[in-house]
């Protein structure tokens, strides 16, 4: 079983994960179900950055956080931030926000009340675009520049963001080939986000089902 299109697995992800498992049992699911469960919710990214991997730098709130707990998520990065749950795709629950907005208070509150969120900076880079490498058996297999729309910063389509053909640089092959090494297990396929930054290439995402519209 090959997953490729789970595009509602955040809004219902007890249920994708318990078909995930009762899949494995009886046959074998690429990439492993492990893997993907792993994979499944954003507090990989910290276990990443643990393991060396450059990452957009991130605060994991804990569902139920205390008002205190968020405040210090919330203002850990500066003036302008970016608040999802952990567990999202298509960038579902995200939003760009002051810190110090009370929209930004309401929205964080409101996802901890049933789930993780991540507080990250908003960084400028991601509107001159976001590169995504694509890996099969450990291998790049080509690479592409996601573009928001003027004045946006979400990629997806359905924003208006567009695609665009991309030779990776020596920097952005560096650290998707950091990433594959540090995941608990081989991928046989994974799709690698990047931003780069003046600090150079940092992971945004990474995704092991292959296609799921991406958060």
């Amino acid at each position: 079983v090959v997953l490729r299109t789970p595009w509602d697995y955040h809004e219902r992800h007890e249920e994708f994960l318990a078909a995930l498992h009762a899949i494995a049992a009886v046959t074998t699911v690429v990439n492993p179900a492990r893997l993907v469960a792993w994979n499944h919710h954003k507090g990989y990214l910290a276990e990443l950055e643990r393991a060396g991997v450059p990452i957009v730098p991130l605060a994991l709130v804990a569902r139920a956080a205390t008002a205190g707990e968020q405040d210090a998520a919330r203002t850990a990065f500066g003036d302008e931030i970016v608040v999802k749950p952990a567990i999202s795709g298509g960038a579902f629950g995200t939003i760009r926000t002051l810190a110090t907005s009370d929209e930004a208070r309401e929205h964080l509150a409101d996802l901890v009340r049933t789930g993780d969120a991540l507080v990250q900076p908003y960084l400028a880079a991601v509107e001159a675009g976001e590169v995504s490498l694509m890996f099969f058996g450990g291998e790049l297999c080509h690479a592409v520049l996601k573009v928001p729309a003027p004045g946006d910063f979400r990629v997806h389509a359905e924003y208006g963001g567009s695609v665009e053909q991309h030779a990776p640089t020596d920097a952005e092959l560096a650290v998707a080939t950091m990433v594959l090494a540090a995941a608990p297990d081989p991928t046989t396929y994974a799709r690698i986000d990047v931003v780069t930054t003046a600090a150079g290439p940092l992971l945004m995402a990474l995704f092991l089902a292959a296609d799921d519209g991406g958060n």
